[in-house]
């Protein structure tokens, strides 16, 4: 029974790690996305065309996350069972998503 206990303390232990991460992630996604914003802001304020500005964003992503892809660097392959129309739907919500984030 001891065991039990034991192994019940630390569950109820990871729970409480667990809920604690979660809230730092929430509390940092906020702050981070708060700046972002910002920063946005003074982009447009000096330079006023968002799709540019939203285009080049999305072009230095890709020159940062390609060559993790093809050197699989931190598990990441490139999806080569995915077929490419799925892809490029999600690649085109996302560019939206991105373009409407970096105008408002």
């Amino acid at each position: 029974q001891a065991q039990t206990q034991t192994r019940q303390d630390k569950m109820a232990e990871k729970k409480k790690v667990s809920m604690v991460m979660l809230l730092f992630y929430l509390v940092m996604w906020y702050v981070l996305n708060v700046q972002y914003n910002l920063y946005n802001k003074k982009i447009l304020n000096a330079f006023p065309f968002p799709a540019s500005a939203s285009l080049v964003q999305l072009g230095a992503g890709v020159f940062y996350v390609l060559p993790q892809w093809i050197l699989g660097l931190g598990g990441r392959k490139l999806p080569s069972t995915i077929p490419i129309s799925l892809l490029l739907t999600v690649a085109i919500c996302h560019g939206a998503g991105h373009f409407a984030t970096v105008i408002s």
